[in-house]
């Protein structure tokens, strides 16, 4: 059963680490330096660093090492693109993998309707504060994964702007009760976590924008994070 989202709706900060690359040794090495979870990938295409992942097919025993490997929950973005079927999702979920990562635009209801694994679901940045309301209120998403930044400024610094978008979107959420995770599309750092944490997100994904692509940057990253998240 799901684990990750119980931890999530709670009141203690998480932090969750993107990785780009399906190594065992690296996953072991992101629990080590203090990740409560971790987000694996297939199908994947990145375009900052033109890393390429391959399918399930040619993924799955690199994914089920991983899963074995370490003991914190992990989840998987299936694709980038959609396509995603709910036979997919129900092969993920019994693999062991905790929650499953799409864009709203992408995402199948009839995978939303797949039960014993959770569903993170993430807007783009067309969403209105409306949409962001009635997608949290919807009782098939588990967590809102707020990518709603366009995607021409990934990667750079955090912006007064950012907040104000953020804060409404939280603002928007916050009826439905639902977590809500904040991915690092922005280069976030250490010291940005304050800010975010006074409107109101504690829960923070960090990704290649943030850790860079090596085992020796990705580490550093997850534990100045895991310091920063902490202190709040």
């Amino acid at each position: 059963m799901p684990r990750y989202t119980a931890r999530l709706r709670s009141d203690d900060p998480t932090l969750c680490i993107s990785l780009l690359s399906n190594d065992v040794d690296l996953a072991r090495a992101v629990e080590d330096a203090g990740a409560d979870a971790i987000k694996l990938h297939t199908n994947l295409a990145h375009g900052a660093t033109g890393l390429t992942v391959g399918g399930l097919d040619r993924e799955e025993d690199r994914l089920r090492a991983i899963l074995d490997a370490v003991s914190i929950p992990v989840g998987i973005v299936p694709r980038g693109r959609p396509g995603t079927s709910r036979e997919e999702v129900e092969l993920l979920r019994d693999m062991g993998f905790d929650f499953v990562d799409l864009y709203g635009k992408h995402t199948s209801p009839a995978v939303l309707a797949v039960d014993g694994i959770d569903h993170w679901v993430a807007p783009t940045s067309d969403y209105t504060v409306d949409m962001l309301r009635v997608l949290a209120g919807r009782p098939d998403v588990d967590v809102v994964e707020v990518c709603f930044f366009p995607v021409d400024v990934y990667g750079s610094p955090l912006c007064v702007d950012d907040l104000v978008r953020l804060e409404l979107g939280m603002e928007a959420i916050a009826p439905s009760g639902k977590p809500v995770v904040i991915p690092s599309d922005r280069k976030l750092e250490p010291h940005d976590v304050p800010a975010l944490r006074d409107i109101g997100i504690r829960n923070f994904l960090i990704g290649y924008a943030v850790t860079g692509g090596d085992v020796g940057s990705i580490t550093a990253a997850t534990r100045a994070f895991r310091g920063a998240v902490d202190r709040g």
